[in-house]
């Protein structure tokens, strides 16, 4: 940062902790979604519709 402007230097680093629980809160609901993907043969009644859900 070329900018000695404290006022400056404090809202970017509030910006950026509010990116940075932007992006952690994203991650925890992506690792939901995935553990609520079921996929296999259980999931159908024939292995040909587990492969296509599975996709």
């Amino acid at each position: 940062m070329t900018s000695t402007d404290p006022a400056l230097a404090r809202s970017l680093t509030r910006e950026r902790a509010h990116h940075d629980a932007c992006r952690a809160g994203l991650a925890a609901m992506v690792d939901g979604a995935e553990e609520q993907v079921v996929t296999g043969e259980d999931v159908s009644a024939s292995g040909a519709d587990a492969e296509v859900l599975g996709r």
